[in-house]
């Protein structure tokens, strides 16, 4: 479960300019864009449900909020992260999921 936010981690110069960036695309880019960011978002919301379904995260969960949250969480570390810093990329990673998955786990 941690892959995005390892994923992001590794690219922060990248997340850097999409995220900023992304505002000032032409409406041809966007229609390619806001497609695939929405349907990642959904597929945490699918991950999400299929816990509660299973009983491996608790069935009070709003879905939605949490996919937001999670997406929140790791996509602004590019702000922050310093892959020459005292944590690596996988050890961030591992510490988001760990965060997330307790706090919402049976």
């Amino acid at each position: 479960m941690f892959f995005p936010c390892l994923i992001l981690l590794g690219h922060s110069t990248s997340a850097k300019v999409f995220f900023r960036e992304m505002r000032n695309l032409s409406e041809e880019s966007l229609s390619e864009i806001i497609p695939k960011r929405d349907q990642f978002r959904l597929n945490i919301e699918k991950l999400i449900e299929e816990g509660k379904q299973n009983g491996e995260f608790r069935a009070n969960l709003n879905s939605p909020i949490i996919a937001f949250g999670i997406l929140g969480v790791t996509n602004w570390s590019y702000q922050w992260f310093n892959p020459e810093g005292s944590i690596s990329d996988r050890e961030v990673a591992e510490i988001f999921t760990e965060m997330i998955l307790k706090g919402i786990e049976m």
